[in-house]
């Protein structure tokens, strides 16, 4: 009975020490793992959205079969760059995926034919893909698997009011300011190059690093939820939101925008420390 209550309280001293042993990633790593985040996130709504509607008429249904097929070649890439991420240092492919990213946009921008500019645009969703993975793999391998939901929640924190600032005020560009905001984002991956983040000490174990793989479906976990989310709010959630917010005054679309900054910021937060707190956490409660 003795050795059941201590394992029982040494079990509810590791879930309570998520709100009490704070980050434990080093300032360096987080700032590593938080600049590519920004990029990756707000380049992915901007440029499968905004630019297209500049190549096909949004009002359109082939708009949405475009965008369709762009996220359909992002998750075709997510799961075909498995092989080539084990190959190759992650951050390279980040780095990687910045250039040619940013040589794909200004394409779009110089060359006049629509199909060129849609077969750039498919292909930049491919190199989108493995990017991410490779983004998802690298903060995986910077953090521990307590910490991983709170350091993302920290994360998206900071970043989410950026992006819905920007998902507003992207609506008064036109198509050469669009790219190149596209381009900025594009090349924020390589502010890290200072920081040297190929020396940055990793916190995962390397038992930890083979649960990644595909065949153990712990992929299918990060990216099934993020596709389902990305093509619905790129898709319907947009249009939908394009004609209900003609039946809105300004003040009242301003108090909604204002809410859903608040409450996704608080959201990301709050929905970190609930998925540590609830997600897959190794306990060594059977070692004790």
């Amino acid at each position: 009975m003795t050795i059941f209550k201590c394992k029982n309280r040494k079990f509810i001293e590791r879930k309570l020490s998520i709100f009490l042993t704070g980050v434990r990633l080093n300032k360096r790593g987080f700032i590593v793992s938080m600049i590519p985040y920004f990029p990756f996130l707000s380049w992915y709504y901007i440029f499968s959205y905004d630019i297209l509607k500049f190549i096909v008429d949004e009002l359109t249904g082939t708009f949405l079969i475009y965008n369709t097929f762009f996220n359909f070649f992002v998750f075709l890439a997510l799961i075909l760059g498995i092989s080539l991420i084990r190959r190759v240092k992650k951050i390279y492919i980040i780095y990687t995926w910045s250039i040619l990213s940013t040589i794909g946009t200004i394409l779009i921008i110089i060359i006049q034919k629509d199909i060129f500019k849609l077969a750039i645009y498919f292909l930049t969703g491919v190199l989108y893909g493995i990017g991410l993975l490779a983004y998802f793999t690298y903060f995986y391998s910077l953090t521990v698997p307590e910490e991983r939901g709170r350091t993302a929640g920290l994360i998206g924190f900071i970043f989410l009011p950026i992006l819905s600032l920007l998902t507003v005020s992207i609506k008064q560009l036109d198509i050469i300011r669009t790219a190149m905001l596209c381009i900025i984002l594009n090349l924020v991956p390589l502010g890290i190059i200072p920081l040297n983040p190929g020396k940055i000490t990793t916190l995962t174990a390397k038992r930890d690093l083979r649960s990644f793989n595909p065949e153990k479906r712990t992929i299918l976990l990060y990216f099934i939820p993020w596709l389902i989310f990305s093509s619905i709010n790129s898709t319907l959630a947009k249009v939908v939101s394009f004609h209900v917010s003609n039946y809105f005054s300004v003040s009242s679309l301003m108090l909604l925008m204002t809410s859903q900054v608040f409450g996704a910021s608080l959201g990301a937060t709050i929905g970190g420390i609930i998925s540590d707190f609830l997600g897959r956490r190794y306990s060594n409660c059977l070692n004790s």
